[in-house]
This record gives structure tokens, C-alpha cells and sequence, in this order.
């Protein structure tokens, strides 16, 4: 059975990548690193964060918590004071209370929903109560408006951290006046740029007061101004600021986010219909968030003893290849909390862990659905409900499976060609495979229109004659300047490259995706088993390629100490690394590779090569090893030899002498 893919999570494409360049080409890496003046991507950002959550102003931070801490300062809370917050929320939250000199206490859930208790806060309230943060938690919204009627001399700091951006949605439907509005830009979160913070406000004094404390006591000379005119503030402040890179990858993804919450809307619409007449599964939401699709997850009760979820949820997990997340342990309670091996936290040293009922009894049996599951298709959410209401066996079809797109270069090898496409034909993989055939130039592309396709293969024919410039370059630069072309024409999300006069065995291409899955990883690679022209099996005596500055049979003891080689064998281990005496001897064949469409949004085959790589027979493949290594991609092998290596060919026939 193939394995589920489900999305992956942040959204990381070329627009990602034009922005974060732009950003590193700009030179401004910091909020004082450039002094000439030049147009910074926090201001940029800051402009754009206001008119999406139509805010007066918003402020970028280096973090959730930073946001936290500095809300705080800028409302006078500090040493001695407390602040209310539910025991059920993020240990970060606890945190930033402790870092300002504050005491935090914890409020237990309600009864009737994971928010705090309100009628627990109004018990909890002292004279030393000066904020109460309000977190909404996964796809709930706390009632903030109400809170601020119930407190109305308290100040009030709402986390929006699992709906981050819905600011405006928020005011409408709950009234909401909190002093400061704050929200986590972190990874996991439904609007990332990898870590950072946004703090949202309304009045200029607030906003000025919290950038000198961000800025390390300076704040803007002009608020609104899109370049970084800094002067010295009235606040003593702290580095706390977002990065100018972290800004630029935030700019993207505001571009990405209303597209991904449409998407979102769409599946999450389709799981609560499927869920609404189920007794043995109930989610938690507040339609205000699940219909703006702008929510963090999705939380999902089974109902049934804990020794029986414990099973079942694992058996989900492995059935579905995804992880679901945990609910927060009540702070207190976590194995995070540790205030008291930090002596400026000696404030919070003699808190009692207390008791948390609602909290333990809300978390139990419950799950979290991550938000990205809802950007899958509209079969992957059906098979996520068939699975988990266990009312009929979940069948993974092979639409569901991502295709793959393999590239075959051909020159000059019209029978070589009709076998090497057969190989691909034979393929037990059961999902999209398109074949991208390649011509360099040539007239016989028509060879394979005889060939029986299965029912999930494609093949488009492509014949490329390049420009004379290329005549009198090296092969290895016509070579990558055809597979750069080729990447372009691909449509499916892995993608593969075959020699035309190489050839698969059967399950390489699914032992690959078994390897990626496994490993989660972007790019994996089989061993291969070397054959001569005439087909009959190659066990090597001596290293059998040219072009090293080492000799092929020293080159045959380091391959045999490094396991590599075999002198018994036609199967050549191939390795991400093989170190020797402190060099790399690695070197994988590009018809090995399995790699994610995405590597090539970042990595290009050079196309120039010096004199000295080209006498040393330096080939694309051997800098394509190289740039995954600098880049440090996880990468490994399938461990299967599944690549069948004939020596002599379009890519490789100039450097072997056999």
C-alpha cells in the first residue's frame, strides 16, 4: 500500500526564494546593520501586517514570547505584580510573565470549553492583578469582549497565536478592546516566517514606547516611514527585534496566506460534514475561525477509555503517516516548567502546582488535527475521516499517491533508449509517472510510440537542439544545461533522471518513495549494479572511471575499505559521504536519485566548468553532490540496488575506459 503524503508545512516555493534573495542582496540583515539608509523588509513588513489585520500599528519581534515580554513592559507590569493566564496554553506564556519579575497564575478551564474559567479568574483577582492574558486556543475563540466588561481595570493582552491575522474578524464578532493584541509567527503556526512575534496596537504613544523597548532604547523618527530612520527613545530597551531575512520570508507568506485559508475553509467544511452525524469522534471549533480558514487545529476527541485511545490513536498515526499533536499539559504540571532552577524566577519558587480538573479532563482522549492537513485534497480528508471513525477500511488509492517525474537525456542510443524506457514502464509504482523524454538533438524520438503504456504513465517527447555555443563546450555543460531545461517542463512533485542507456529494476522508483517516507526526507538515492555494454555483469578489479588525480587501483582500496566496492560483487554501495583520511570519495549516479521538485527551486546543475574540473572529468552530478552537502539537505539511501548501471553512455561515455 503507498503511503499518504500529506502537505508539507510552511509553504516554501519560488516566490519563498525571490524574497529571501532580494532580502540577502540588499544587504540589510538587521534593524542597524546597513547605515546607508536603504529600505528595510521589518518596516516593509510592519506596513503590510497593519493593513492585513487593520491595525493602527504593528510591531515585529524576534518571537511570541519577546511580544509577550514587551506587551508587558509596556504596560508597566513588573516585579511583584501578577498576571492571570490559563494553565492550559503554551509554557511560553508562563515565561514571558517570569522574565518581566512577574507571578503568573494559572486558571483552570472551563466545564464547557478549553478557555479559563471566568468565574476561577474573578476568585483568582487580587489587588496585585494587573493583566490577564486570553489566549484562543487551536480553532475556539475566548471571549475577550466579554472579559474586558467583566475586568474592566484590568488590563487585558490577547494571544491570537492560533489565528494569527484574524484581528478584524475578531473585533466584529466579539467586541473585543484589549489593550494589546499579540501573536506568534513560529513555524507550526498558520502564518510563519520560522520564528517571530507581532504585537498589535492603537495608540502612537503605546506603539513608540513599545520600539524603544524593542530597539534597544531607540525608536523610529517616523513611524510610517519605510526605511529605518532611528533615533534615541524614551525607554531603556533590549534586542528583541525580527531579523530583515525572517521579514522578507514574512512578506511571502502574508502574499500566500488568504489563498491557503481559502483551501483550508474548503476541506475543513468537508470534515465537519463528515463528523456532524458521528457519535464516536467530536471536534472542537468556533465557526468564526473555521470559516475564514484561519485556525491552528483541530481538536478530536474519541470516545473511549485512555488505555483504548492510546492504541487507537497510534494506530491512526501509522495508518494515516502523519503525526497528530498532543494537547498542552496544564503548565504547572509540565515537565518544561522549571522556574525554580532559575534564581531571578525566585518569585514563582514556592507556587504550588495546584489542581486543574477541567483542564485534565478537556485534554484527555483528545488529539490535535495539525491546520496544514486541510490544505490535502478533497480524497485525502474523506480517507482522514474513513480512518478515524473506523467505519469502513481506509483504502489509499492511487491518485493519492505523488507522482513522479522522470527525465531521460538521449543521444545517439535509439536501442539502448527503447530498453531504458521499458525499465520505466515495468515500474511497480502505482502512482502518476510522466516520462520527460529529452532529445539532444535528435531524430528518433518516435522509437517509443510502440511501446504499451500502463494506465498511470504519461510520456512527453521533447527534442532540444541547442545553441551552437555548445558545440565546442564540454559535455558535462551541455549535459546540465539539458537538465535545467528539463526541470522546467516537469508537473509532478518527485522527480527522477535515467540515462538512456541505463535501466531500473522494478521497484526502484516505490523503494525510493519508501525511503524518503521513512527517513522524511528531500532526496534519496539506491545503490547500483554495474553491467559492461554487452550486459553481462561488472565486478570491478580496479576502480573503473578515470579523471582523479589517484590512481584507478588506489582508488579500488579505499572504494573496498569505504565498503563501496565489492571485489566479489557487481553492486556498488554508493554513499552520501565516504570519508577518507579526512577526503570525500562520494559519488552517486544522477539515475540513483529520487529528489523533491522543491530542491530545484534552490539548486541548479552548474552549467561552467574550469579547465582543471574538466581534465579531472568533474561531472554535474559530482557538483550536484556537492551543493546538497553545503546546503546540509537531509539525504539517504535506499539501501537497494535497484539502479542497473551500464558502463558507457550520453552523460558518462567520455570518462570510462573499460
Amino acid at each position: 500500500m503507498d503511503k499518504l503524503i500529506w502537505p508539507k508545512w510552511p509553504v516554501i516555493d519560488c516566490n519563498s526564494l525571490q524574497y529571501t534573495s532580494s532580502s540577502l542582496m540588499n544587504g540589510r540583515f538587521s534593524i542597524s546593520g546597513n547605515e546607508d539608509n536603504s529600505i528595510s523588509f521589518i518596516r516593509i513588513a510592519e506596513k503590510k501586517m497593519e493593513q492585513f489585520t487593520k491595525s493602527n500599528y504593528a510591531i515585529l519581534t524576534a518571537n511570541g514570547s519577546s511580544a509577550l515580554l514587551l506587551a508587558m513592559q509596556s504596560l508597566n507590569i513588573g516585579i511583584g505584580d501578577e498576571v492571570i493566564l490559563p494553565a492550559m496554553t503554551w509554557v511560553g506564556v508562563a515565561s514571558a510573565i517570569l522574565r518581566v519579575g512577574a507571578i503568573p497564575v494559572f486558571i483552570d478551564t472551563s466545564s464547557t470549553n478549553p478557555h479559563m474559567d471566568f468565574k476561577e479568574i474573578e476568585n483568582k483577582v487580587t489587588q496585585k492583578t494587573k493583566a490577564i492574558i486570553a489566549p484562543h486556543l487551536y480553532s475556539t475563540l475566548i471571549n475577550v469582549g466579554l472579559l474586558k466588561i467583566q475586568f474592566p481595570n484590568i488590563s487585558i493582552i490577547e494571544d491570537a497565536s492560533h489565528c494569527s491575522g484574524l484581528y478584524e474578524s475578531i473585533l466584529r464578532t466579539n467586541q473585543t478592546e484589549a489593550d494589546i493584541i499579540i501573536f506568534s509567527l513560529q513555524a507550526t503556526k498558520s502564518l510563519t516566517c520560522g520564528e517571530g512575534g507581532v504585537i498589535l496596537v492603537k495608540q502612537k504613544e503605546l506603539a513608540n514606547k513599545i520600539l524603544s523597548l524593542r530597539n534597544d532604547s531607540r525608536s523610529y523618527d517616523n513611524i510610517h516611514s519605510e526605511t529605518l530612520e532611528l533615533r534615541p527613545g524614551n525607554y531603556h530597551g533590549a534586542n528583541l527585534n525580527l531579523s530583515d531575512l525572517q521579514a522578507a520570508l514574512l512578506l511571502d507568506q502574508l502574499e500566500k496566506h488568504n489563498e491557503i485559508c481559502l483551501q483550508r475553509k474548503k476541506s475543513i467544511k468537508l470534515f465537519q460534514d463528515l463528523t456532524c452525524q458521528d457519535s464516536s469522534l467530536e471536534i472542537s471549533f468556533s465557526s468564526e475561525l473555521t470559516e475564514n480558514g484561519n485556525f491552528y487545529g483541530i481538536p478530536c476527541k474519541l470516545n473511549c477509555d485512555e488505555n483504548t485511545f492510546q492504541k487507537r490513536k497510534t494506530d491512526f498515526e501509522k495508518k494515516l503517516n502523519l503525526c497528530f499533536w498532543t494537547p498542552y499539559t496544564p503548565i504547572p504540571h509540565s515537565n518544561l516548567y522549571k522556574p525554580h532552577t532559575v534564581k531571578s524566577y525566585s518569585q514563582s519558587q514556592n507556587q504550588e502546582k495546584g489542581n486543574f480538573p477541567n483542564s485534565f479532563e478537556w485534554i484527555k482522549n483528545r488529539f490535535i488535527i495539525p491546520h496544514q492537513i486541510f490544505l490535502s485534497s478533497e480524497k485525502q480528508i474523506e480517507m482522514l475521516y474513513d480512518t478515524l471513525s473506523e467505519k469502513k477500511k481506509p483504502h489509499i488509492s492511487k491518485s493519492n499517491s505523488e507522482g513522479v517525474s522522470v527525465i531521460v537525456l538521449t543521444k545517439n542510443r535509439k536501442e539502448k533508449l527503447v530498453e531504458a524506457i521499458n525499465s520505466v514502464l515495468m515500474q511497480d509504482f502505482k502512482g502518476s509517472i510522466e516520462i520527460l523524454l529529452i532529445g539532444d538533438n535528435c531524430n528518433y524520438l518516435d522509437c517509443i510510440d510502440r511501446l504499451k503504456l500502463p494506465k498511470n504513465i504519461k510520456i512527453k517527447k521533447n527534442n532540444i537542439i541547442l545553441d551552437r555555443y555548445f558545440d565546442e563546450k564540454p559535455t558535462v555543460c551541455r549535459v546540465a544545461t539539458l537538465r535545467n531545461i528539463s526541470i522546467n517542463l516537469v508537473s509532478q512533485n518527485f522527480i527522477c533522471f535515467l540515462d538512456d542507456d541505463n535501466q531500473w529494476e522494478e521497484n526502484h522508483i516505490s523503494s525510493l518513495i519508501d525511503s524518503m517516507n521513512q527517513h522524511n526526507c528531500k532526496a534519496t538515492f539506491s545503490w547500483r549494479k554495474l553491467f559492461l555494454e554487452n550486459g553481462k555483469p561488472f565486478i570491478p578489479k580496479s576502480w573503473p572511471w578515470i579523471g582523479s588525480d589517484i590512481s584507478q587501483d588506489v582508488l579500488s582500496d579505499i572504494y573496498l575499505n569505504l565498503g563501496v566496492l565489492d571485489e566479489n560483487s557487481n553492486i556498488l554501495k554508493d554513499c552520501f559521504e565516504a570519508i577518507y583520511q579526512n577526503r570525500d570519495y562520494a559519488t552517486i549516479d544522477m539515475g540513483a536519485w529520487l529528489f523533491r521538485k522543491e530542491i530545484f527551486d534552490i539548486i541548479k546543475f552548474r552549467t561552467n566548468y574550469s579547465e582543471e574540473e574538466i581534465n579531472s572529468v568533474v561531472t554535474e552530478d559530482d557538483v550536484l553532490l556537492k551543493d546538497l552537502k553545503k546546503l546540509n539537505f537531509i539525504v539517504h539511501p535506499s539501501q537497494k540496488a535497484t539502479l542497473k548501471y551500464y558502463l558507457g553512455g550520453y552523460s558518462n561515455m567520455f570518462k570510462y575506459e573499460i
